[in-house]
């Protein structure tokens, strides 16, 4: 794929302008995700992620053949141009490095009931699975003070006690009612 040193500067121009505005984009949405702006489940931005991504992956494909292609003339026209083409390359490995392709799947699947025959398998570990999978709610801390006008009926708890003296004290007690669930439900006889 030998290009004409005339065309040659045009096209890089043009990979390196659409290289930018596609991980530019790719990175403000997934922070978006990240920051909970929007709700995921009204707006399907996980699928223009994917489409970010995928196009990164074809420009990032179409740089590096015209970087190995005309090495020599590239160098001499945009040096930074092997920056840009790696950098486009970033958005596919880091979705990589977090789900796996091997995780996608678009095979048929039903929530309702599980098949004790033949049980799904994860394909994570336990740890994996457990991990928080929310961002950081800046909203929500935001909003406070649009809850607390809302709800002006609602009084906040304080204690005289230390936090951690509190949060140990609801701990016991959460155990305690736990176990006294448990010792009352194995009680019974059916």
């Amino acid at each position: 794929m030998k290009i004409d040193e005339s065309k040659l500067p045009k096209l890089l121009e043009l990979v390196s302008f659409l290289s930018l505005s596609f991980v530019f984009t790719t990175f403000f949405c997934v922070l978006i995700l990240e920051f909970n702006m929007v709700d995921r489940w009204k707006y399907p931005i996980d699928y223009f992620i994917g489409l970010l991504v995928f196009l990164n992956f074809a420009i990032g494909c179409v740089g590096t053949s015209v970087l190995f292609c005309n090495l020599s003339a590239v160098r001499s026209l945009r040096p930074d141009f092997a920056l840009l083409v790696f950098i486009c390359w970033l958005p596919v490995a880091i979705l990589q490095y977090v789900y796996g392709v091997q995780n996608f799947s678009f095979a048929p699947f039903n929530d309702i009931i599980t098949n004790t025959a033949n049980p799904p398998q994860f394909r994570l570990s336990r740890s994996e699975r457990q991990l928080h999978v929310g961002g950081f709610d800046l909203w929500g801390a935001l909003q406070a003070s649009d809850k607390i006008a809302a709800h002006p009926g609602i009084s906040s708890i304080t204690f005289l006690a230390l936090p951690d003296l509190v949060y140990e004290c609801a701990l016991r007690t959460a155990y305690a009612q736990l176990e006294g669930h448990y010792q009352g439900s194995s009680s019974q006889s059916f």
